[in-house]
């Protein structure tokens, strides 16, 4: 990966935190979320791996559900250090007001491309990788009109071995709005997140980490800060072998 690359990857996770202290108004009282979420990943060949995942997202405070989120994508490796994939994401999410009853949800259809870069490491056991992943965002229409806007993601992710059964993780995400719908928040989210992970036998690994999300809201001025527990278990399977 090229310096004038990574230098450009650096200057959006620089802008999104200068974005995030620039809040006004921060919501973040019984926000807080628990993410489970399982991840299958089967694996064709060398070059090519279909990743499914689906996770569930409930408010801390009430244990009811905040969203449900689901993704399906094709990987194909281009090289040795790069790969994209393209896919396609269902989201409902409900109003952030965890004791309300019967809240009204709203669904998301959403397309997505990604690009992987790993960046080699003069350490074994450390593994950067920077992901960019632009998505087609259309929501449940209003008044007959389909709302639809662009976003774009980078997350530079690290990882490091412990051992060979425990491993640690941290990542950083900027997320950036664009289209016509969008007026005061082309900041969307920036999320940070360290976890480990603990390989269960061969095809599982389980982990438990925390995450720390700052969602600007449509309005500009209205911050949605959530300290989030978030457990994953990764499936890896290959039919042919």
């Amino acid at each position: 990966m090229s310096k004038k690359s990574i230098k450009y990857s650096f200057t959006l996770l620089i802008l999104g935190v200068l974005s995030a202290r620039g809040q006004k108004e921060i919501i973040s009282e019984n926000q807080d979320l628990l993410w489970t979420r399982y991840h299958l990943t089967t694996h064709f060949s060398d070059r090519w791996k279909w990743v499914n995942e689906a996770d569930n997202r409930v408010f801390l405070s009430s244990f009811h559900r905040a969203q449900f989120i689901g993704h399906t994508h094709v990987h194909r490796a281009l090289g040795k250090n790069t790969e994209a994939s393209v896919g396609f994401t269902y989201s409902n999410v409900n109003p952030p007001e965890p004791f309300k009853t019967n809240p009204q949800s709203t669904s998301e259809y959403r397309p997505f491309q990604e690009l992987y870069f790993k960046q080699e490491m003069s350490h074994d056991r450390v593994k950067l990788q920077h992901r960019f992943r632009t998505e087609e965002r259309f929501f449940d229409p209003m008044d007959g009109v389909t709302n639809f806007n662009w976003r774009f993601r980078y997350q530079l992710a690290l990882s490091y071995s412990i051992n060979r059964v425990i491993e640690a993780k941290a990542n950083e995400e900027i997320f950036i709005n664009a289209g016509k719908n969008i007026i005061y928040n082309t900041f969307d989210a920036s999320r940070l997140y360290g976890a480990l992970a603990f390989k269960i036998g061969k095809p599982l690994t389980f982990e438990a980490g925390y995450l720390r999300s700052v969602q600007q809201l449509s309005t500009g001025n209205q911050f949605l800060k959530r300290d989030n527990i978030r457990l994953t278990l990764f499936h890896q399977i290959s039919p042919n072998s």
